[in-house]
């Protein structure tokens, strides 16, 4: 997509694509792909602008892929027997390696933004079934600490292209939005949106910043790309939002589906809808189940 909304098509894949993201070099982009009709997903990476196919990953449950600073690694979630943040060679000349295990009883944990210097991590790990965000120095083993405390819900975090900065979506004020804060804090902190807001996306020189915004009621809802001018001089400075353009194009929570061009153009992922209900032609019923469960578990099973 450029700045107007014009669209070329870049590959034509099967499945569903969320968590795209650009190498640094702008030749491949990684996301994570779930195949039809199930809940697992993997790794892929598509060379730029053929669309050729790469699979990086084939445990059937990886996600949320980040490149790393310097291009030659790709961080992502596990989950399964051995869950955790893993790192593999985007040349495919290793296997992954677990940099971070997720804390004890805390679902929800994924990668969110390294730091431009790759001397930091920033991530997402579930407290109490709500979304935290978490900072992490590297290489591992080293203490995490929690950015920007507070007991509200806060996903999509991105390190500005300085490190100075951390973008991220708070639902403090009672609806979801954009802020702004200084890294590592404590400093300065500013709301970017004000009619709801999320996944912020740095321009790759740092001037802009880029969100989400819904238009319209569901289920004819539309995301419309916001740009906002942003200035480091004499503090944070941000200009007023405006509306790029607006279509059917793929969100996704607790991190992005989109990215940004070095020349400010946007790599997303447009929803082609739902495929037509496929004809019932069999109906099989089960009868006496109960009677059957019972059976084969014992009663004291089923009454805990």
């Amino acid at each position: 997509m450029d700045r107007k909304g014009k669209e070329t098509k870049l590959a034509d894949i099967q499945g569903a694509l969320f968590g795209v993201r650009l190498s640094p070099d702008g030749s491949r982009v990684a996301a994570l792909k779930t195949q039809n009709g199930t809940r697992a997903s993997d790794l892929w990476a598509y060379d730029l602008p053929s669309g050729t196919p790469t699979r990086l990953t084939s445990t059937g449950d990886a996600s949320w892929p980040l490149f790393s600073p310097d291009g030659k690694s790709i961080t992502y979630v596990q989950s399964g027997s051995n869950p955790g943040i893993y790192s593999l060679p985007t040349n495919g000349s290793g296997n992954p390696t677990r940099v971070m295990e997720p804390a004890k009883n805390a679902p929800g944990f994924s990668p969110a933004s390294w730091s431009p210097d790759g001397k930091w991590l920033a991530y997402l790990q579930s407290v109490g079934n709500v979304s935290r965000l978490f900072v992490r120095p590297m290489p591992a083993p080293r203490e995490s600490k929690q950015f920007a405390p507070s007991t509200f819900t806060m996903t999509h975090a991105e390190f500005s292209p300085d490190g100075r900065w951390m973008a991220y979506v708070s639902n403090e004020s009672g609806a979801s939005e954009v802020y702004v804060q200084a890294f590592p804090g404590p400093g300065e902190k500013r709301r970017i949106s004000s009619s709801g807001g999320s996944q912020p996306a740095w321009s790759r020189n740092g001037r802009e910043l880029f969100y989400f915004q819904q238009k319209g009621i569901a289920p004819n809802t539309t995301n419309a790309i916001v740009a906002v001018e942003t200035s480091n001089a004499g503090g944070f400075r941000v200009g007023t939002p405006h509306v790029l353009f607006a279509g059917p194009y793929s969100g996704s929570t607790p991190l992005r589906s989109y990215d940004v061009t070095s020349d400010g153009q946007f790599i997303m992922v447009r929803q082609e809808g739902n495929p037509p209900d496929q004809k019932v032609t069999q109906l099989n019923v089960v009868l006496g189940w109960g009677q059957e469960l019972k059976r084969r578990i014992p009663s004291s099973t089923l009454a805990h």
